[in-house]
């Protein structure tokens, strides 16, 4: 087994961001939680289980609410964004990431937040991260809508890092290779 080159090195620098530990109540096998923040990256989850006296602790699988870019944006300054295949409703405003080009794009307005099928307005090229052109059917994640995907249910533990409200923020920044 090898490890994967580091073609680009790029630094998280942590900019006053605090992680925040997040007690939710897991319903069933892939439940969501629909976070407030604009985003976050899940540093880790785990739900705990309690079977007659004994309390057992499972790590949590965890994915990002995914849609589908419906169409091209062939422009890296297009603020529309077609979207279809999008998992449940949205809560505005909130960060996706395009999963071809690593783009981060805050969404403004949301047509139908309800809805699979709907139109984006978004800020390009957020957090430090260079405007892209969207390829047709690129895969789209929402940063605040996280789905638990383990078996099991109960009380599960998130430790997040919220991504700042500033979309002009510089999460992300290029490094020389020096």
């Amino acid at each position: 087994m090898t490890a994967a080159d580091l073609t680009t090195k790029v630094d998280f620098t942590l900019q006053h961001l605090v992680p925040d530990v997040l007690l939710v109540t897991k319903a069933t096998q892939s439940d969501w939680v629909n976070l407030s923040y604009p985003g976050v990256i899940v540093l880790n989850a785990f739900v705990m289980t309690s079977v007659a006296d004994t309390v057992t602790n499972a790590l949590e699988t965890i994915t990002y609410g995914t849609m589908k870019a419906n169409g091209a944006v062939a422009t890296t300054t297009g603020t529309s964004v077609i979207i279809d295949s999008a998992s449940i409703t949205r809560l505005l405003p909130y960060y996706i990431l395009n999963g071809t080009t690593g783009e981060v794009m805050q969404v403004t307005a949301d047509s139908a937040v309800g809805s699979a099928a709907a139109t984006l307005t978004v800020k390009r090229g957020c957090l430090g991260t260079t405007a892209v052109a969207i390829a047709d059917n690129a895969p789209l994640y929402v940063l605040n809508q996280v789905f638990l995907g383990n078996a099991a249910v109960g009380k599960v533990i998130m430790t997040v890092l919220t991504l700042p409200s500033n979309p002009d923020a510089p999460l992300f920044k290029a490094q020389n290779s020096s």
